[in-house]
Order: structure tokens, then sequence, then C-alpha cells
């Protein structure tokens, strides 16, 4: 199916789905044998998903301030990553079929895992002096790392307005920044399903 229309409005959430704001953190390195990884900080709870850190020699992302907030509108997010740039037309977070809605909650249950799992190894590695064992936990967070990629890029798709079009942007994404892209539309769809649930909440209180 070339297209995804998902024309209804987003029901309120059992359990709204929110994106909370990182506290700063110092930036770490984490490389493969091919290439440096941006580093994720720990998810303070399942299905709050944050923005990872950058490495230090790539820091695509500026997380050093725990004033950062969620732009208000898509546009304005987009004009946070050039990677973002060419990124097609998503449904939009109030436009949302309920399905899809629900279909975010356990990706970011599955986020949260991931990126605890992906802390302990950093923690493990940057305390173990045995250059075989470091190499082995880069290869198990890059693992993770793709793993949720994959998790938030299969969801994204389900929700482009056009897939083609959404599938020839994914491809060829640079390996540099593409976690902390996938992380910030998360980011973005989570925190506006929580302001919608509020809306709605709100909307038939007053009723």
């Amino acid at each position: 199916m070339e297209n995804n229309t998902n024309e209804q409005n987003v029901n309120v959430l059992p359990v709204a789905v929110q994106a909370v704001q990182p506290s700063p953190v110092a930036a770490t390195a984490a490389s493969t044998q091919t290439q440096a990884q941006e580093q994720p900080q720990v998810l303070p709870a399942a299905g709050t998903p944050v923005e990872p850190q950058a490495s230090e020699q790539h820091a695509d992302t500026d997380t050093s301030s725990a004033d950062t907030v969620m732009p208000e509108t898509w546009d304005e997010f987009k004009a946070s990553n050039d990677l973002y740039a060419t990124l097609p037309e998503l449904t939009q977070p109030e436009r949302l079929l309920p399905a899809d809605s629900m279909r975010l909650m356990p990706v970011g249950d599955f986020v949260a895992e991931q990126m605890r799992a992906i802390n302990a190894l950093q923690t493990h590695k940057d305390d173990d002096t045995a250059a075989s064992s470091a190499e082995d936990n880069n290869a198990e967070i890059a693992y993770r790392m793709a793993a949720i990629i994959e998790m938030i890029d299969g969801w994204l798709m389900n929700i482009a307005v056009d897939q083609r079009a959404y599938d020839e942007w994914r491809r060829g994404l640079p390996p540099i920044g593409v976690f902390s892209a996938y992380l910030g539309l998360f980011n973005w769809f989570a925190d506006g399903l929580g302001k919608s649930a509020r809306s709605k909440t709100g909307s038939v209180s007053a009723r």
C-alpha cells in the first residue's frame, strides 16, 4: 500500500507515552573497529526516551543544556537536524490512528530496555582495561543501537504518508548521526501523543 492516510484522531492512551528532557552528562567515545558511535544516556523509566549523547569526535547533537525543549512545530523540529531536511511527510501525532498510537508504547519500552543495557555495557567498557573485552562491548553496543533504530524505523514506516518516499529517505543515511535522528523522531511523536492525550482529556472534562 503506497499511502497511509491515518485520518482518525488519536484516542487518549491508557498510559500516555511522554518524552523527557535529558540531564547533561559528559560526552564519551565508543568506537567500533571501523567507526565511532554515539553514546546514549540511561532512560529514567521504560517508555520515556531521551536524546543520545554524541561522541567526542562527532558531536552532532547538542545535549549540553538541561533547558533544551521540544520544538513547537514540525518545521522547527525538522530544522533541528540536517538529516531531516529531506524527510518526507509523516502523519502527525494528532492525526494518528488509535492503533498506531498504541503501537508506540511497546516501541518505547523496547527503546528504554536497550538503552539501559547500552549504558551498562558502556560503564563496564570504561572500567575494563582488557582490549578484547572492550571490543566485544563496542560490538554489543552497536547491535543494540541498530535494534533501536530498526524498531523506531518500522513504526515510522507505518505512519509515513508516502511509504515509498520514506523508504527512499532512509536509504543511504550516514552512520554517524542516524541514531540521534531516529531517537529525535521518537521523542517528537512520544511528546506529541502525550500532548494530544492531555488535550483530549481536558476537552472531555470541559464538556
